[in-house]
């Protein structure tokens, strides 16, 4: 799993790399390698999903119902990813693919498919264990107001920083028609990325106590089960911000009036860890101890 985690990341940096360095001059193959690089984490999405999980489920099926869902609680730190999930990871990822292309071409289409994108995740996220919502002791959902506040604040906090960012340029985005598709492009990242944010959150807060998952993560060779909490969360949120990031400076790069070959590199890398880390936010604990 580890050896998984890292050609992927490996391979990313490769491609990557070769875009970058040869998207001018071999603008067809540096595009090619643009779009794969951004499709390895849903080969690794996929490799969890059927060879991981499904692999370990086997081991714990084979024990106890409460081994499964202990185990489930140890690796995700209390929230069980549905199929749905990663469906919806790997749309996304797909819609990123399309976009990276399409947005060396048009990139306003490249933009709306980078939205489709951010769509996908929040479903993804949604499904996973919806954020702000927990099980009760009595069986019964109810909002945990802590984590609902969290995320209004996260959304507000992204929405702030990309006008202050973009403040200067909204007369020009205004004069070519731009600028509402610019401010609703802005709130479905920021809904994206602090969806993520919280949906780790949550996975920690509703988690169940690790000493009680101990003997199940040894059965199903889980190691370092005790800070899969953490992990849980930062994964995910790192993803969010990544991507804010990310777009912030590529849209100060294109709307400037001169682009820097620094916040470029800059850009493409924080894009290819965002996209990275959303889908590594399925392998728990064992894939990183």
């Amino acid at each position: 799993m580890e050896v998984a985690a890292m050609a992927v990341a490996v391979g990313m940096t490769v491609l990557g790399t070769y875009y970058f360095m040869n998207k001018k001059t071999r603008k067809k193959s540096a595009l090619a390698c643009k779009a794969l690089a951004t499709a390895l984490p849903g080969f690794l999405t996929l490799y969890w999903l059927f060879f991981v999980q499904g692999g370990m489920a086997a081991d714990v099926s084979a024990g106890d119902a409460a081994g499964s869902v202990a185990v489930s609680d140890a690796m995700f730190g209390g929230a069980a990813f549905s199929g749905a999930a990663f469906v919806w990871t790997l749309a996304a990822i797909l819609c990123y693919m399309a976009a990276d292309v399409l947005l060396e071409c048009k990139f306003v289409a490249g933009a709306v498919c980078f939205s489709a994108g951010h769509l996908c995740m929040i479903v993804s996220f949604l499904t996973e264990g919806i954020p702000g919502l927990y099980d009760g002791k009595n069986g019964q959902f109810r909002p945990d107001f802590r984590i609902l506040l969290f995320f209004v604040i996260l959304v507000v906090v992204f929405i702030r920083c990309a006008f202050d960012a973009f403040r200067k340029y909204f007369p020009h985005l205004k004069a070519k028609g731009l600028f509402a598709p610019a401010i609703a492009y802005i709130t479905v990242l920021s809904f994206m990325a602090a969806l993520a944010a919280a949906s780790g959150v949550a996975a920690v807060s509703h988690t169940a106590d690790v000493s009680g998952v101990a003997a199940a993560s040894q059965a199903a060779g889980i190691l370092g089960a005790a800070h899969t909490k953490g992990l849980a969360a930062v994964i995910p949120a790192a993803g969010g911000a990544c991507f804010v990031v990310s777009d912030i400076l590529l849209g100060v790069n294109r709307l400037g009036k001169k682009r820097s070959r620094v916040r470029g590199a800059v850009v493409l890398i924080l894009y290819y860890a965002a996209v990275y880390l959303f889908a590594m936010r399925f392998w728990g604990i064992a894939t990183l101890f």
